[in-house]
C-alpha cells in the first residue's frame, strides 16, 4: 500500500504539481502544458519519463469526460462523471477491465472499485490558496494509473467549475 498527496498550486500556468509519498518524498510529476487543447497533462516519474497523459474531452454536454493515454497514445481509460442523487460517481471503462470511482460530493472522498475489488481511495481537500488529494493505492503497482486518475477528476471538477 502507498499513500501519496497531491498539492496543486494556486498560481501554475502549467496546472502542474509533484506528487509525494506521506513522508514528503517526490514519487511522479504531473506536468501540464501553458496551452494546451484539452488540459492536457502528462503523469511523469521523476526523471522524465512519461507514463500517462490525460486529456480532457474538448466539447462535452452536462458533466466532463477525460481520456487517460499511455506514451504511445493508446487510449487506457475512458473517465466519465455520472451524477447520483446521494452521491457522486466516475465510471472509467478501460481495455484492463471498467472501473467506478464512487464516493460523496460534499466530501469529496472517494473509493476507487475494479471488480468490485476496492483498489484505491481519494480524498480531496480545500485549502485556502489551493487544492490537493491524497491517494492511497492498496497495490503499489496500480499508483501510477492512480496519479492519472486522480489528474482526471481534478481535470473534469476544473472542467465543469470554469
Amino acid at each position: 500500500m502507498i499513500r501519496l498527496v497531491f498539492k496543486n498550486n494556486f498560481f501554475s500556468l502549467r496546472g502542474s504539481s509533484q506528487v509525494k509519498d506521506e513522508n514528503g518524498q517526490p514519487r511522479f510529476v504531473v506536468q501540464g502544458k501553458v496551452l494546451s487543447w484539452g488540459r492536457k497533462k502528462s503523469v511523469q516519474t521523476l526523471d522524465g519519463k512519461e507514463l500517462y497523459v490525460v486529456i480532457n474531452k474538448a466539447f462535452t454536454l452536462f458533466f466532463g469526460k477525460c481520456y487517460i493515454r499511455d506514451p504511445q497514445g493508446n487510449v487506457v481509460a475512458f473517465v466519465r462523471r455520472r451524477l447520483k442523487f446521494f452521491g457522486d460517481r466516475f465510471t472509467v471503462e478501460s481495455p484492463d477491465g471498467d472501473l467506478e470511482v464512487k464516493g460523496d460530493i460534499i466530501n469529496r472522498e472517494y473509493e476507487v472499485i475494479k471488480a468490485g475489488k476496492p483498489i484505491g481511495e481519494i480524498k480531496q481537500h480545500l485549502v485556502t490558496l489551493r487544492d490537493g488529494f491524497t491517494l492511497t493505492a492498496y497495490e503499489d503497482r496500480d499508483a501510477a494509473f492512480l496519479v492519472a486518475l486522480v489528474t482526471a477528476v481534478d481535470n473534469i471538477y476544473d472542467h465543469e467549475n470554469m
